[in-house]
């Protein structure tokens, strides 16, 4: 590799010595993988031009990059530029995923069928009240959010309190567990009590979808609670809050949550001036 008349080489020349001694060890040529070279090429050009023949209508294209959560044209980006990325995306990542979406998107979009629904009722149900005139309760609508109805009062929960903390960890599952349902049908009836104009509206759909979403996240959690089987720390955490939310001091009870969600170690930005770190 190195000359007479120099001390050192290059990296360059090293690679290619090293790949003409593999090619002749294998019996190669570099002609023929000159030709091979350029064979590939030819091949990725004519698939390319193949794309460009079949490319797809400019709505098309739109809605494939809507359904990817892809910017539809970037900035100086012809249309064939986007139908090309789009290309490119769809051989990089072949599959799409539909399972990750906004949970509470899909929660106003509960919220607007069952208001569809309800609307399509009351349309079949109009014409044989106008024929009967027959009068009788108003029958809860679908705008109306849904809630268990045996639920435990709140004397008889502050009465199971008296022994909240005291080791009985059965006893601390069922006093969390029906305090949250008592929280969730206070909730859900305060909500019902909306007139019909604010269930419709757009902030009465908010806070409709809010309280589906808070259902489907607290599901697990209700479950664990039902079976006795919570881990030891969030029992412990969640015995804390319910106490401090009985005895109305809620400052306290948000104190604990945040210990129970981040823990009260430092922060490695300099924050030291935090009331959960004292």
């Amino acid at each position: 590799m190195e000359a007479p008349n120099k001390k050192y080489f290059r990296r360059a020349d090293l690679v290619a010595k090293q790949e003409e001694d593999y090619l002749k060890r294998h019996g190669l040529s570099t002609t023929k993988r000159g030709e091979d070279v350029g064979n590939e090429k030819d091949v990725c050009a004519a698939k390319e031009e193949d794309v460009e023949a079949s490319e797809l209508p400019r709505k098309e294209v739109m809605r494939r990059l809507r359904d990817r959560n892809e910017p539809i044209t970037l900035f100086g980006e012809l249309e064939i530029d986007s139908f090309r990325r789009l290309r490119r995306l769809e051989i990089q990542e072949p599959e799409l995923i539909h399972g990750q979406r906004n949970d509470f998107q899909e929660a106003m979009e509960r919220v607007d069928l069952a208001y569809l629904n309800d609307m399509l009722v009351k349309d079949e149900t109009s014409s044989g009240d106008e024929a009967g005139n027959s009068e009788g309760p108003k029958p809860a609508t679908s705008a109306d959010v849904k809630f268990q109805s045996d639920v435990v009062s709140i004397e008889e929960i502050l009465d199971m309190a008296k022994n909240l903390g005291s080791g009985d960890g059965e006893l601390d599952c069922k006093i969390i567990y029906q305090y949250l349902k008592l929280l969730l049908q206070k909730w859900g009836i305060g909500l019902n009590n909306r007139t019909e104009v604010e269930k419709r509206a757009v902030k009465g759909k908010l806070q409709s979808a809010t309280y589906a979403q808070t259902q489907s996240y607290l599901r697990p959690l209700m479950k664990k609670l039902r079976q006795n089987n919570l881990p030891p720390d969030i029992q412990e955490s969640l015995t804390e809050i319910i106490g401090h939310l009985l005895d109305r001091n809620y400052i306290a009870a948000n104190d604990a949550y945040l210990r129970m969600a981040i823990g009260n170690a430092a922060w490695p930005i300099g924050v030291t001036v935090v009331g959960i770190h004292a």
